[in-house]
């Protein structure tokens, strides 16, 4: 292949390619700015390719052709994951090319700088560019930013071959500058200002990004590129929709034109600088990515243990094991003949690139968490430091009595009758900086310190609620509580009725369902005699999908729950509450179990407990609720996991997760039921018998697990005898006393809870 039709294709790799992605690897430094720089930013770029070639192809050009109408490409974190040329990718990139919206830069002069070495027997030229709005800071490390749309030649101010004294270090530059560069629009016009990098990611850009899970998403589609919906007003195309809103408006256009771009095609001038040193004709793209693999690897290999630790403390031992297993010789610097270099290509390629790919994979996931470790310290009022240090155990000055204060405020408010004290005896101040610890530290990401495993996903949970079976129906299942139509209104206990227009706080976007059935007939006894008070309330089971959570006995469903996915229902009687505690009685509890089973058998023949919901769908029938618990330290938490997990939903990529046709509120409901406009969830005579079997199996009914009740719903799970399901029951909850179940326990998933609780119905 001719170097010129590479320089063509190639042109939005190159600054992840010559190490300008590394995470935070490089010190901050550069030299001091020029006396005459105008107002804004520059940014920088080291490249191979000569501003001859640059000029050639209109400036930086993003990766693959049509790359504005593949969603995926997008991405932020998939442009840095995937690697050089998307080499980290486990398909075949000669069927399907890799595509991004991104040429990424360097914020700091001296990073680029860092990559000075010979390169395929080619010098290295260092590009001094016009910062613009489309320019965006992903927090991927200090100094690396990514343009969006790439860099029109116009921006680059100038440029210069470096060169090197012993050891690698810049010895100078031969500025050249470039007499296209668009002074008088970048430095003078009422836009100069506005030369800046963008510090804001725009919605869905920063989205979590996963090969396997998304990649159906990662396709090239030949429609236009105009503006298309799903039918009921939801782009189909939102990533490449907030793109082209973000490079939008007046100083946007100005200074970097249509979205997306059209790069100006130069007519040739003998005064631009062209390629210099041996150039071998017979390069290929393969050569130049796999020479950015390895020396991007070569930087993460050269960092001491103390540099991993203090860039990476989260995950500073998986990435101290992935660069002791790097295959050094095979993933080093080729310092040799491109004839040797492309006769080990098929052995090192893919070697060296799965190899930064989990490596970039953990830069990520630090980064992530380094955002939630600030929102963390921001909410509790504590430094980044006073976190920092909790983490690490050293306790030394710190008045851990004031931050356990300050943090429980952060997470639940101010407790009632509060006096402001944040004293602590010395004794204390130990065992409180232990609990600040512990609220404070992340949740582990393998198994725990005994070893002990996670519990397997739920397969079904109860929710219980006042909506009878007819309104949930007509709704389309249940919401979160929300202060914006559609669906119920809520407030905030102790506090003045928002607006209509203000969101409630993010943790009312979840609603709490159960693992067992007594809480969760609790739970809607409470709720009816809220809202509809006289009126029975309802537990429904629902098969469990990706959007539930599950955390001790708390679980919950973030976004809510698709009538489509109730598996089936029953009433539960006015006013129920949880049996007194009887230790003899818990402790026979499977006895408890095989006499209910056989007596609902007796009761109920040829039908069930549960009363079987016509309109499920068996599309959930291979769904469960999600294993692992992310941390939820931002608003957008959630939407981001709704992102990865609610598909399964229809989720859309906001809330609410739908829009039910009506709004039904605690007063509504209750007139629809005195007026006898809304079908009861049973036939007279079938509830008659379900309250009588609830009344004479109370404690088996009250610690009734999930896991068994498709046994119960006709025609919904596999039929089993009563000691059967009697065994299941006593294993499902082995362990669980009816004191858990009566008072607030601790989990993950507490915060989210308790904030929950604080919402009443209107």
């Amino acid at each position: 292949m001719r170097w010129a039709k590479i320089a063509l294709s190639t042109a939005p790799l190159w600054l992840s390619w010559l190490g300008l992605c590394n995470g935070g690897v490089l010190p901050d430094s550069s030299p001091a700015r020029r006396q005459d720089d105008p107002p804004g930013e520059f940014v920088w770029r080291a490249d191979t390719r000569s501003p001859r070639e640059i000029r050639a192809t209109g400036g930086f050009r993003p990766w693959g052709e049509n790359w504005h109408r593949n969603e995926a490409a997008f991405l932020m974190y998939r442009h840095y994951h995937a690697g050089p040329g998307g080499c980290g990718l486990s398909r075949d990139l000669s069927t399907r090319p890799f595509q991004s919206a991104y040429v990424s830069l360097a914020r700091e002069r001296a990073t680029s700088e860092t990559y000075t070495h010979e390169h395929q027997n080619r010098n290295t030229w260092l590009y001094e560019i016009r910062a613009t709005p489309n320019m965006i800071n992903p927090g991927l490390s200090e100094s690396e930013v990514l343009a969006l749309g790439g860099v029109h030649w116009r921006q680059i101010r100038r440029f210069g071959l470096m060169s090197t004294a012993e050891g690698g270090r810049v010895a100078q530059i031969q500025w050249i500058d470039n007499p296209e560069y668009a002074r008088d629009l970048y430095e003078n016009s009422e836009y100069a200002a506005r030369c800046v990098v963008d510090n804001d990611v725009p919605p869905d850009l920063d989205d979590d990004w996963s090969e396997d899970e998304m990649d159906s998403l990662d396709v090239t589609r030949e429609d236009t590129d105009s503006d298309e919906s799903d039918g009921e007003g939801n782009d189909l195309y939102p990533r490449y929709r907030s793109a082209a809103t973000h490079v939008s408006g007046p100083a946007m256009q100005a200074l970097f034109g249509r979205f997306p771009p059209t790069f100006t095609q130069y007519p040739p001038r003998d005064d631009i600088p062209g390629p210099s040193g041996v150039r071998a004709a017979a390069s290929s793209e393969e050569d130049v990515i796999r020479d950015a693999v390895m020396r991007d690897l070569e930087r993460f290999a050269d960092m001491t243990p103390e540099q991993i630790r203090q860039l990476y403390p989260d995950y500073d031992e998986m990435l101290q094991e992935l660069l002791d297993s790097l295959d050094r010789d095979t993933c080093s610097p080729p310092k040799r003949p491109r004839t040797q270099l492309r006769a080990r290509a098929g052995q090192s390629k893919n070697i060296c690139c799965q190899s930064l790919y989990k490596i970039r994979g953990l830069v990520i996931d630090q980064t992530r968490q380094n955002r939630k470790n600030s929102a963390t310290a921001k909410s509790a009022g504590i430094s980044l430091d006073e976190l920092k240090r909790l983490r690490a155990g050293e306790f030394d000055g710190l008045n851990c009595a004031a931050i356990v204060k300050k943090l429980e405020e952060g997470v639940f408010g101010p407790k009632d009758g509060d006096d402001g004290s944040t004293g602590a005896s010395p004794a204390g101040n130990q065992q409180d900086c232990k609990r600040a610890r512990k609220i404070v530290t992340p949740k582990s990401r393998s198994k725990g310190p005994k070893g002990k495993a996670p519990p397997a996903p739920a397969k079904v949970v109860f929710y219980g609620d006042f909506l009878w079976p007819a309104e949930a129906k007509t709704a389309g299942g249940f919401l979160p509580p929300r202060t914006r139509p559609p669906g119920p209104t809520y407030e905030i206990e102790g506090g003045p009725t928002p607006d209509p227009a203000t969101v409630v706080d993010w943790p009312s976007e979840v609603l709490q369902t159960r693992l067992i059935f007594g809480p969760a007939a609790k739970d809607a006894a409470g709720k009816a005699s809220h809202a509809t008070d006289g009126f029975h309330g309802v537990v429904y089971a629902v098969h469990a999908t990706p959007n539930m959570l599950v955390s001790g006995l708390d679980s919950i469903a973030v976004g809510g729950i698709r009538w489509s996915q109730v598996l089936g229902w029953v009433q539960v009687p006015l006013n129920y509450t949880l049996p007194e505690h009887d230790a003899q009685q818990r402790a026979n509890i499977q006895q408890h179990f095989e006499k209910a089973f056989q007596a609902k058998n007796d009761l109920f023949p040829g039908s069930n407990l549960f009363q079987k919901n016509d309109d499920y769908e068996h599309k959930f029938d291979e769904l469960a609720s999600t294993s692992e618990i992310p941390d939820f330290d931002l608003p957008q938490s959630l939407e981001e996991f709704m992102d990865r997990n609610g598909q399964a939903v229809g989720w859309r990529g906001g809330f609410p997760l739908f829009n039910p046709p009506e709004r039904v509120t605690g007063e509504s409901s209750t007139a629809a039921k005195v007026a006898k406009a809304v079908a009861p969830p049973h036939e007279p005579g079938f509830w008659e018998k379900v309250g009588h079997f609830m009344e004479s199996h109370i404690l088996a009914i009250a610690l009734l697990p999930a896991v068994v009740v498709a046994n119960l719903i006709p025609g919904v799970g596999e039929l089993a005898d009563a000691a059967e399901v009697a065994a299941l029951s006593t294993e499902a909850v082995e362990g669980i006393e009816l004191t858990e179940l009566s008072s607030e326990g601790a989990s993950e998933l507490t915060p989210l809870l308790r904030s929950v609780a604080k919402l009443k119905i209107d």
